[in-house]
Parts: structure tokens; C-alpha cells; sequence
């Protein structure tokens, strides 16, 4: 089970990324924009480490697991073609 010590980390971390990235000092030239692909990935990989630990936190089963990240890819794209 992932101690609270790692869950603050990753929640900071997590926080500091989503800043950077939604931040306004970029002006979009070739940089700024592999600047701002590198914060998205580490932005989706601390996404995806929360989620590991929230299954972990809650004890899901594999099963249950897939379940859930099948219902959010499903509702990432509804959201993306302007669905609900």
C-alpha cells in the first residue's frame, strides 16, 4: 500500500506539471512546444501512477481495474467528439 509520503509527492508533482503546462509564459515556438509535450507526458504519467494507487488504495481486482480504465477511455472519447 503507498504511503501518504508518496501520494503527497505524486499529487505535488502532479500539481507543479499541470501548472507549467496550462501556464501562459509559452510562446508557442518550436521549444516552448517540446517543452509543453514533455510536461503533457509527465503529466499523463503521474495520471496514470495516481490511478495505480488508488486501485492499490482500494483494493481492486485486475477484473475491476480494467472495468474502470475501459469506462474512462470510453467517456475521454465522448469527451473529445463533444459528447457528454
Amino acid at each position: 500500500m503507498p504511503t501518504p509520503q508518496e501520494v503527497s509527492e505524486l499529487v505535488k508533482r502532479f500539481d507543479r506539471n499541470r501548472e507549467s503546462y496550462r501556464s501562459n509564459e509559452y510562446n508557442e515556438t518550436e521549444k516552448t512546444k517540446r517543452e509543453k509535450t514533455i510536461i503533457k507526458r509527465q503529466i499523463d504519467a503521474t495520471e496514470r501512477q495516481t490511478d495505480q494507487l488508488v486501485y492499490e488504495l482500494y483494493g481492486l481486482t485486475d477484473e475491476e481495474t480494467k472495468t474502470i480504465e475501459g469506462i474512462a477511455t470510453l467517456s475521454d472519447v465522448q469527451i473529445s467528439k463533444g459528447g457528454a
